[in-house]
Formats: structure tokens, C-alpha cells, sequence
């Protein structure tokens, strides 16, 4: 009995690394794909070209957000409820 319940821990614990491999080679797939689909690779290749544009565009959005919030409390800070 002991010898099988330590077995069955063993297969306890190769299960999730089974399930990672697995992972892993339908990621796999996707490579594949994208090696056979020109269009599909020129789409990656401009996403990743466009994507620091992106942060950049998205960072001074979240300054102006944030200059703005402050500017709002600043102005009504003095204002009650139901006033």
C-alpha cells in the first residue's frame, strides 16, 4: 500500500508539467501559422513596429487625465454635498 500511494504521488505531480508541454505545442502551432501566412506576418511585424508610438500616445493621455483630475480637485474642493 505504501508503495502505491507514493506511485500515484508521482503521477500527482508530472500532470501539470504534462499539461505545460502540451501548452506549449499549441503555442507551437501558432509559429507555424504565422510562418505560413505572409499577410498574418506583416500584421505582427506592424503591430510591433506601431506598439512604442502607442505607449507614447497612451502615456500622455494618462498625464492629461491626470493634470486635469487634479485640476478638478483643486477647483471644487470647496463644494458640500447638495450645495
Amino acid at each position: 500500500m505504501a508503495n502505491m500511494s507514493a506511485n500515484s504521488l508521482k503521477v500527482i505531480r508530472v500532470g501539470p508539467q504534462l499539461a505545460r508541454i502540451m501548452r506549449v505545442m499549441r503555442v507551437s502551432r501558432l509559429f507555424k501559422l504565422l510562418n505560413k501566412y505572409k499577410g498574418l506576418q506583416a500584421l505582427i511585424q506592424t503591430i510591433t513596429f506601431s506598439l512604442p508610438s502607442v505607449i507614447n500616445a497612451f502615456a500622455l493621455l494618462s498625464l492629461v487625465y491626470f493634470i486635469f483630475s487634479v485640476l478638478a480637485v483643486f477647483f471644487f474642493k470647496d463644494i458640500t454635498e447638495g450645495n
